[in-house]
């Protein structure tokens, strides 16, 4: 145990520093701050910082990224600053706590005895971010437990803790155990005591189910012999590692299921293997093993909130409040554990917390400010309609503060559809009409002025339909209209229409057209005779649009026509330059009848091929000099691509694919060369980070190219073959070739 290496592999004499380096603190602090850092790198540091800040240090992603930025650029001080505000609302992952602690015992500007205890503190914080399962972080621990002087007693209760803990480690474990055996042997207490404890270890050990149980009973016999223990010790080992066979023959497969081969990505199917893992020692009535299966996944899948959800599930029976904070801070943008959270757990602060989460995505943001909202109404007769307004109101600056306004607009209506046009809401209402339709009401009007819903057609929609939910009186039906005619005349548009596809003018008559709708429809129910006036408007207006559309519909065929122009004309040049031998310039022979009829076949065989045919057929040389990259990270942009595999030779061109509904990288992209040599470097880059993310990077194949499999080059996943030929993958957008 004292022999092993330390915490870092690549520093074995980071415990043993002399002590005359700590008395040059002054002048080591100096040097670890006034490093000569790339004015990129710089750059980089500021423009993150100013990020952070501006979050109120709640953007875990930025936060994370400056870090690692501080970190390269060897400023520990300012690196430890953001690494504490960090770790005070999210948790670090396993690398980053060794970074963290390497940094730390590497800071000679403090006293030896000092970095030391500050590490052993990093050690236990970090031990709780990222769970027992992980051998490496204690066994650092024990190792500084060494350098510490702490006396027999403190180290023997720390082996004893990473025994119940990373010790049940199927692969790992008895690396701990064996530590803990060198511990004890090296004690000079009586030879009969060392000898009870080492064959109590060996027997722990043996019972235990892991994959070098043969290696161990070797050490436990070679041991045996050597300690003159008697044949009585050796039957009692013996008897252990029956026991630990069985045991281990019973989990082998499933080890072998979630065991990752060298280069292989943790996938889908790896935490999948986890799951029947932790369904079989459930099943076989072993819940510590379980929670640990549970650690173990945790550590290679730290972000998968639905993950976190299925382990607070299992352990609901016992105390989980410091697991519950444990998987917030570590997955604080994930919708399914906030949901879990806040449905089974009732605190005004955990409703704050969840409100201020950072979240990806606006439609995330807005499904647990309505999960916020729900509970109030599911929960207990007396409604708190002015916090449940409250929260409502906070939820939507602080989407309006994170994401695009267009964007917030229409999750905020959403949210308000579910929360007050609900079935649930009428129920309200009929019980307590003035004491929840008024405000609500009052919240309506004092919020229809904000930049999110003055001109959101459906937020008009959505506050009328609310206004007509009282009675259908008069003075109501004066209100709605009122609403409605407010709106007609300062001009509404469609939140749910881009901005940057359709024109203002367009967009505004959409926006018409959905509030004389929602007015026609009301009024139908309520007045006959104001309903024929705003039915013959309508008419007038519906046929207004009716010209629109046809308009789009004339600029759609416009763009057709253009980008079959361009494909013609791109054809013809190659048609040019294959006849001049690829000069250009030289003028092409005279074209005969000969060449008239064999263009018109050659038309008439383009016409008859797919998409995929077509292109391949113009452009025979495409994708030569292309490679498909896919597993990226979802915020990379086109230019960081690109930046990855530049300098390379040649020019580079990155195009990262999303989705067309939404506008999301769907995470695979296409990289254009201008020299082979280029493509083949890219190539070979398959496996390296970009963003913390193992790229796979592979020539792209040519549309319509197949292998043995059946996989299609450009396909779309939804071949026009029967199923079972098209069940191949597609090399460039999916599962499948566009013909099977």
């Amino acid at each position: 145990d004292d022999d092993d290496d330390d915490f870092d592999d690549d520093d074995d004499e980071r415990y043993d520093d002399d002590e005359a380096s700590d008395t040059d603190a002054s002048s080591s602090s100096s040097q670890s701050q006034s490093l000569d850092v790339d004015d990129d790198l710089v750059d980089a540091i500021m423009s993150l910082e100013r990020t952070w800040d501006a979050s109120t240090q709640r953007d875990y992603v930025t936060g994370a990224r400056l870090i690692d930025a501080l970190h390269r650029a060897k400023l520990r001080e300012r690196c430890k600053s953001v690494r504490e505000a960090y770790a005070a609302r999210f948790a670090l992952n396993e690398l980053q706590w060794r970074a963290w602690i390497r940094d730390a015992l590497e800071d000679k500007t403090t006293e030896k005895v000092e970095r030391h205890a500050r590490a052993d503190a990093l050690f236990a914080r970090a031990i709780a971010d990222v769970g027992t399962a992980s051998v490496e972080l204690w066994m650092g621990r024990l190792r500084l437990g060494l350098e510490r002087g702490l006396d027999d007693e403190e180290r023997r209760n720390a082996y004893e803790a990473a025994a119940r803990g990373p010790g049940t480690h199927y692969v790992d474990g008895h690396t701990i155990w064996a530590a803990y055996r060198a511990f004890e042997s090296s004690r000079a207490n009586d030879v009969s005591d060392v000898n009870a404890r080492v064959k109590a270890l060996f027997i722990r050990q043996l019972a235990l189910p892991h994959g070098e149980i043969d290696g161990t009973m070797d050490a436990a016999r070679a041991w045996a012999a050597s300690a003159d223990v008697g044949e009585r010790v050796v039957g009692e080992l013996e008897r252990a590692y029956v026991t630990g066979c069985a045991a281990k023959d019973l989990r082998a497969p499933y080890e072998e299921q979630i065991a990752l081969r060298d280069g292989q990505v943790p996938s889908g199917a790896t935490l999948k293997a986890y799951k029947r893992y932790i369904e079989f020692e459930v099943a076989s009535g072993a819940p510590a093993r379980a929670e640990h299966v549970y650690e173990r996944a945790l550590i290679l899948f730290p972000y998968v909130g639905e993950l976190w959800r299925e382990y607070l599930v299992f352990a609901r029976k016992a105390s989980n409040a410091t697991l519950l904070t444990r998987a917030l801070k570590t997955c604080p943008a994930s919708v399914a554990l906030w949901t879990y959270a806040l449905d089974r757990h009732r605190s005004r602060a955990l409703e704050d917390e969840a409100l201020e989460a950072r979240f990806r995505d606006v439609k995330d943001a807005a499904s647990v400010l309505s999960v916020v909202i729900d509970r109030y109404f599911w929960h207990g007769e007396d409604l708190d309609i002015h916090r449940v307004l409250d929260l409502t109101k906070r939820g939507f600056e602080h989407m309006k503060m994170v994401f695009s306004a267009n964007a917030s607009a229409r999750a905020a209506v959403d949210v308000i559809r579910r929360a007050f046009l609900a079935p649930w809401m009428a129920r309200r209402l009929a019980q307590s009409p003035n004491n929840v339709w008024a405000p609500v009401r009052d919240f309506l009007a004092d919020i229809a002025d904000d930049t999110l819903f003055k001109t959101a057609a459906e937020f008009v929609i959505a506050r009328a339909e609310f206004e007509a939910m009282n009675d259908s009186s008069a003075t109501t039906t004066s209100s709605v209209l009122t609403i409605f005619d407010s709106a007609s005349r300062r001009g509404v548009e469609p939140v749910g229409v881009s901005k940057k596809s359709v024109d203002d003018a367009t967009r505004v008559r959409l926006g018409e057209r959905m509030i004389l709708d929602a007015k026609l429809h009301y009024l139908a129910s309520v007045d006959a005779k104001a309903y024929a006036k705003v039915y013959e408007d309508k008419t007038n207006f519906v046929r207004a649009s009716r010209e629109v559309d046809f308009d789009a519909a004339c600029e759609r065929l416009d763009a057709s026509a253009a980008a079959k122009a361009k494909l013609r004309a791109a054809a013809s040049a190659s048609t040019r330059k294959r006849t001049t031998g690829g000069d250009t310039t030289k003028p092409a022979r005279k074209r005969s009848r000969r060449d008239d009829d064999a263009g018109a076949q050659h038309d008439a065989k383009l016409k008859d091929m797919d998409h995929d045919a077509r292109v391949k057929a113009l452009f025979p040389n495409r994708d030569q000099r292309t490679v498909f990259v896919k597993n990226l990270s979802w915020d990379v942009t086109d230019a960081e691509l690109a930046d990855f595999f530049d300098g390379k030779g040649g020019d580079v061109n990155a195009r990262i694919v999303k989705d067309k509904a939404t506008g999301r990288p769907r995470g695979f992209a296409y990289v254009d060369f201008s020299e082979d040599a280029a493509v083949t470097a890219a190539i070979m880059r398959s496996g390296e980070k970009l963003k913390g993310r193992a790229i796979d990077v592979a020539k792209s194949r040519p549309p319509s190219a197949t292998t043995d499999d059946g996989s299609g080059g450009r396909g779309r996943g939804r071949g026009r073959g029967p199923a079972s030929e098209t069940a191949g993958r597609g090399g460039r957008g999916g599962r499948g070739g566009r013909g099977g």
